[in-house]
């Protein structure tokens, strides 16, 4: 018998079926399912059982070479799935899932990275424009509370002016009155 140790469980191809020269070969999928995959005599006739082989293996099924008396000679599978296959999900992922998955997963990147370069000016031109905005609104409340104080204070002052230019009893009351409810209505923070 031939030494077999440079042969892996992966190695599903013509060279290592004419090397062992199986009689059949035995496709098991992960529900126990068997397919047996007949070896024809014809002439490259290792090419197309290797091809046939690799189309159930690629779907995660573990493939059995036998000899004539339906022993095992040897087992083809990927152990690389089971350290691939998510905590919970409770079986082994077929090689094509996990690589559709890894392409699909490495598409999300890429189109995350692109959405990230193509909002990210917009919205540091959003940020920059709101701050732009705060700035001004600030100015607008010191403007307008500057406003409002020379309001106050010119209305104050021409009430006080008026009480002492009016002539009869009741003007210096009114004039009093007006400066009194100028004084807290129209001041800011109510004339405190």
């Amino acid at each position: 018998m031939d030494d077999r140790s440079d042969i892996g469980t992966r190695d599903l191809d013509a060279a290592t079926l004419k090397r062992l020269k199986p009689a059949r070969l035995v496709a098991i999928d992960d529900g126990g399912n068997v397919t047996s995959i007949a070896i024809s005599g014809n002439r490259n006739r290792w090419e197309r059982t290797a091809r046939t082989a690799r189309a159930f293996f690629a779907q995660g099924a573990r493939i059995e070479a036998r000899d004539a008396k339906d022993n095992v000679l040897w087992v083809f599978e990927d152990e690389t799935l089971d350290a691939q296959v998510p905590e919970g999900s409770g079986g082994k992922v077929s090689s094509d899932v996990a690589g559709l998955l890894t392409l699909m997963l490495r598409g999300q990147d890429h189109a995350c990275e692109r959405i990230i370069a193509i909002i990210k000016p917009t919205l540091d031109a959003h940020v920059e424009m709101h701050r732009t905005m705060a700035d001004r609104l600030n100015a607008h409340e010191k403007m307008f509370s500057l406003t409002l104080r020379e309001l106050y204070d010119a209305t104050i002052a021409k009430a006080e002016a008026d009480s002492k230019t009016m002539d009869g009893p009741s003007d210096g009351i009114v004039g009093a009155m007006l400066a009194k409810i100028v004084s807290t209505d129209m001041a800011p923070n109510g004339g405190k």
